[in-house]
């Protein structure tokens, strides 16, 4: 690992650790953070032993689950930005973790596609398209991952998991990642098609 590596595993941990200072409910804390648990060690043993991503991916990804612990500290539907957002556009419900789906889509498709290309080598729209599925399968099954929890969950925590009680929010959250990976590939191709045709 490089210099830079250690400065982003250090910031991380410095943001878990003010995330796990207080929090507003320290169970519902703990039941996000598995998430973290199994994210962070994965993606070191990924590049240590897989594929090593470039220097922006890991900063996607560190940015990203700096910004759960946001979510994980507060619970997502008590986030103070995510009521200003939801004044936005409009709506009376705390929009936060409707922005993380949306950034899930929108900034993690540039390392899972980074990760795909090197281990596969596929190239033109292939290389496009399966990682937008591959975002849709982990949205899928982080949604099934809040309907299992809910299961065992006392009801005032598993009602901060999933986000309230809408019926839809799991095809909302879907459909938001689902948009933001859409939107970072077709920038994506048309960069990479201007840079091919200028060479």
């Amino acid at each position: 690992m490089t210099k830079y590596h250690y400065f982003l595993i250090s910031l991380f941990t410095l943001a878990w650790i003010i995330s796990a200072i207080n929090p507003v409910t320290p169970e519902n804390w703990l039941q996000e953070n598995i998430v973290v648990f199994l994210w962070v060690p994965a993606t070191i043993l990924l590049g240590r032993y897989i594929v090593k991503l470039s220097n922006i991916s890991y900063t996607i990804i560190a940015i990203f689950l700096m910004l759960h612990l946001l979510g994980a500290h507060y619970n997502y539907g008590g986030v103070p930005f995510g009521e200003i957002l939801g004044e936005w556009i409009g709506s009376g419900r705390n929009q936060f973790d409707r922005l993380m789906h949306l950034l899930f889509g929108l900034i993690m498709i540039y390392p899972f596609r980074e990760m795909f290309l090197r281990i596969t080598n596929v190239k033109r729209f292939w290389g496009y398209f399966f990682p937008i599925n591959i975002i849709l399968s982990f949205s899928a099954m982080y949604e099934i991952y809040e309907w299992v929890s809910v299961s065992y969950l006392p009801s005032e925590i598993s009602y901060l998991f999933v986000g309230g009680n809408d019926p839809w929010d799991a095809v909302k959250d879907m459909s938001l990642a689902a948009v933001g990976a859409v939107i970072t590939t077709v920038i994506l191709a048309v960069k990479n098609r201007q840079v091919n045709k200028s060479m």
